[in-house]
């Protein structure tokens, strides 16, 4: 889940509740309470500023740990390697709205135009 639309200078402002849509069903939903996060971090981290380094780069012990501590967290049973379970990945209301864009930005306005641009001709339906 993303949280940036919570995030402020000096960390996450949570504002109760918390809608997660589910990826892909518009009627699955659900709503988290402020109590209900127990941790939060930012995934978007700059490391380059204008073609230069935001700041010193962790060394490998540190992504090392940092990676450990990551996995530990996760359910045992999305980590097992037979029939593990399903990682749920949710999205928060301000990506939900910008999904139906982004998929617009991509989709071409005539499907048929689309696939006579990938070299399929048009199928006749006609007679002989």
């Amino acid at each position: 889940m993303t949280l940036a639309d919570h995030a402020t200078a000096e960390g996450f402002l949570f504002r109760a509740p918390i809608v997660l849509h589910h990826p892909i069903s518009q009627s699955r939903f659900r709503s988290l309470q402020a109590g209900d996060v127990s941790r939060a971090e930012s995934l978007l981290v700059d490391v380059l500023h204008q073609g230069q380094l935001a700041g010193p780069l962790p060394d490998i012990e540190q992504m090392r740990a940092v990676r450990d501590a990551d996995l530990e967290r996760l359910d045992p049973g999305v980590k097992r390697l037979m029939n593990p379970h399903i990682y749920h990945v949710s999205l928060s209301e301000k990506l939900w709205e910008l999904k139906p864009d982004l998929i617009n930005a991509v989709r071409p306005s005539n499907p048929a135009d689309d696939l006579a641009a990938q070299g399929f001709s048009k199928v006749s339906t006609g007679g002989c």
